[in-house]
């Protein structure tokens, strides 16, 4: 499972401003600004209300009758039908399914890097499909924190500036919070070091340092521990529940390991299209 990683020229577009194309998301080196830590920069999202912007608000997911479908070669195959989840503040939820059952499509429209088809995505009550894709690019700079399976590390960029990279341009940029996570997850030593150098779990553990260290309002985390043996899986996988607490952050994590969704405090099966809830 990959996140979409289209290059959209739509959403990336320079003129004659630095743009850094990293993960599907578009920055320019005009949108940076330099705020205290921990605070988030007053340009953020006109369709999110005020009362979210600030520091220590909530922001929650719900997802109201979504329905997709892609191209098979000359066929169309619906991937979902009716959907409907909601993620509160807080809450940690792990979705299982099949390989190719549509788990990533989801987190893609979630994090508004593919178009509703049909249906409604909201944050904090306020629907994606009416914003556009400058607001779309400011949601995932701003509020959305997510782990990408592949990583999509900054080749030229060392340990420590990849996991800074988000937070600096959230505005919730922590040195101190970001050394506890790299030592938290044992990669501290790696910090100097190039991602080239790293074999695929320090990478993974790096990819999954960034996303935190940004303090999003809701992470979404596509196979997390997918590429970590036992003992490092545990160690991330309590990570994610302790910041979704502490911080009150809405995390949605597909997954393929019953250990890691065991974890959570609801479980998804998506099949056919359909989500149903998974007990005991």
């Amino acid at each position: 499972m990959r996140f979409h990683q289209t290059f959209n020229s739509r959403r990336c577009v320079s003129n004659h401003s630095i743009t850094v194309v990293y993960a599907s998301y578009c920055y320019t080196k005009h949108s940076l600004k330099t705020t205290k830590a921990g605070q988030v920069p007053r340009n953020d999202l006109a369709f999110i209300p005020d009362k979210h912007r600030l520091k220590g608000d909530v922001l929650s997911l719900k997802i109201t009758a979504l329905s997709h479908q892609v191209t098979d070669g000359s066929n169309y195959r619906h991937l979902f039908t009716e959907l409907s989840l909601s993620v509160a503040a807080g809450e940690c939820v792990a979705l299982m399914g099949d390989s190719g059952s549509g788990k990533t499509t989801l987190l893609n429209l979630i994090a508004g890097l593919e178009p509703i088809q049909q249906g409604e995505i909201a944050l904090a009550n306020s629907c994606l499909s009416a914003a556009s894709d400058k607001q779309l690019s400011r949601l995932r700079r701003q509020y959305l924190g997510i782990i990408f399976q592949q990583f999509n590390l900054l080749s030229s960029l060392s340990v420590q500036d990849n996991i800074e990279f988000s937070a600096k341009l959230s505005g919730r940029f922590d040195k101190t919070y970001g050394f506890a996570l790299a030592n938290e997850l044992g990669i501290s030593s790696l910090l100097p070091r190039l991602p080239a150098t790293l074999s695929g779990g320090e990478m993974q553990r790096v990819a999954i340092a960034r996303a935190l260290n940004a303090k999003p309002q809701l992470l979404l985390a596509d196979e997390p521990t997918g590429n970590l043996d036992d003992s490092n899986s545990a160690l991330v996988v309590e990570q994610l529940v302790k910041m979704a607490k502490s911080s009150n952050t809405a995390l949605l994590i597909v997954t393929h390991s019953v250990d890691v969704a065991r974890r959570m405090d609801k479980i998804y099966h998506l099949v056919d299209g359909r989500l149903t809830a998974m007990t005991g």
